[in-house]
């Protein structure tokens, strides 16, 4: 596997108030002192905003400068990072904050399905969403159906049957329920959590533990945390999207000031960069204030820009692995080229930079399964 060894070329942004290009290195300080920014902020009675600076941590070359209001909550900063940079097939996410980790699940369900059963909360109808109770699984009806399965399959008591072989089973039953292509590169980050359930079924403990896991995410662990309640000028953290084909981020909160989020550049016939604006799905306004410009990729073949990557990891060194138009068609299996984008997922998973139907597709499969 290729490793991000080689000097990289100095990576420039564009700040989004004055259209100027300057070094990563030179943005933070641009920003304190641009006049164009200035001109459009206002201090003092307002709200309390953070300024962050986002990156990834294997691809430093892709980052962001955003202002964000500390009233925002991790769960908005998630679903900015997704909509942004990251969102290609539904995975869970964390937030790592002075030693303590902040969980999600998407909106529209998480977990897995285990032989049929659901082990985890859908989104539902509406007038279901309504009931917080009844998107959450049956920890006992999960249980007793697995312990069920698993039983009738070994043709014996789970107290009775070797940890590992349970174990096993769990690890074909959730790989065979995953989306195509998923499973080499998720099932070694379950492996920990599998053993967990297998020990659980094998005590007969599963639903206890299963619902204190649960009852600790909500409390200790979930993303309803606000921005001002857990992090102050200077913090370090971190952001990982994925625990199968992983992309981590690395944040840094550098200042922080009282007033309002700048008015958006609809000035002198200035057309707004949608890539630079908040979805329309997120709950808080949340401002890019500067962004990396696209990084100068060459095909490592014939040195003609690149278009394309093959999927990897973040630990790839995409220099030595893009290809241009031309010799992305060349190879055995191009159409399972993934397409270069702004982002530090680029080559990783299916991440195409843009809205995937993954899930429509499945559901269609699903129905005509029926």
């Amino acid at each position: 596997m290729a490793k991000q060894t080689e000097q990289r070329e100095i990576s420039r942004g564009i700040c989004r108030f004055c259209q100027g290009e300057f070094a990563k290195n030179k943005m933070t300080q641009h920003l304190k002192s641009c006049k164009a920014r200035t001109a459009r902020k206002q201090d003092g009675q307002g709200q309390r905003l953070f300024h962050l600076l986002v990156e990834g941590r294997y691809r430093p070359e892709y980052w962001m400068h955003l202002e964000v209001p500390a009233v925002a909550t991790l769960g908005d900063l998630d679903s900015f990072l997704r909509t942004t940079w990251l969102e290609c097939c539904d995975h869970l996410s964390e937030f790592e904050i002075d030693g303590v980790s902040y969980s999600s699940y998407p909106d529209d369900g998480w977990g897995m399905d285990f032989g049929g059963l659901s082990l985890v909360g859908d989104e539902g109808d509406e007038e279901d969403e309504e009931d917080e109770d009844e998107e959450l699984p049956d920890m006992q009806e999960i249980a007793a159906e697995m312990s069920k399965q698993l039983s009738a399959e070994f043709h014996a008591d789970l107290r009775d049957v070797p940890v590992e072989k349970i174990e096993e089973r769990l690890a074909q039953l959730f790989a065979e329920n995953m989306p195509p292509g998923m499973s080499a590169a998720t099932m070694p980050a379950l492996r920990p959590l599998l053993g967990y359930m297998a020990q659980s079924l094998q005590q007969g403990t599963l639903a206890q533990d299963l619902t204190e896991a649960v009852m600790e995410d909500e409390e200790e662990g979930g993303m309803d945390a606000e921005l001002g309640n857990v992090l102050a000028v200077g913090e370090k953290f971190s952001y990982t999207y994925d625990f199968g084909s992983s992309s981590t981020l690395s944040l840094r909160v550098i200042a922080e000031r009282e007033g309002t989020l700048p008015s958006d550049l609809d000035e002198a016939g200035e057309d707004k960069d949608e890539e630079l604006e908040g979805s329309e799905e997120d709950e808080v306004d949340i401002v890019v204030m500067a962004r990396n410009e696209p990084p100068a990729l060459v095909c490592h073949v014939c040195g003609q820009p690149a278009s394309y990557v093959p999927s990897g990891s973040e630990y790839d060194a995409l220099a030595e692995i893009v290809l241009c138009e031309t010799h992305a068609n060349a190879t055995e299996y191009p159409d399972e080229l993934l397409p270069l984008v702004n982002s530090p997922r680029t080559g990783i998973c299916g991440y195409t930079g843009e809205e995937e139907d993954w899930e429509d597709e499945e559901w269609e499969e699903d129905e005509e399964e029926e």
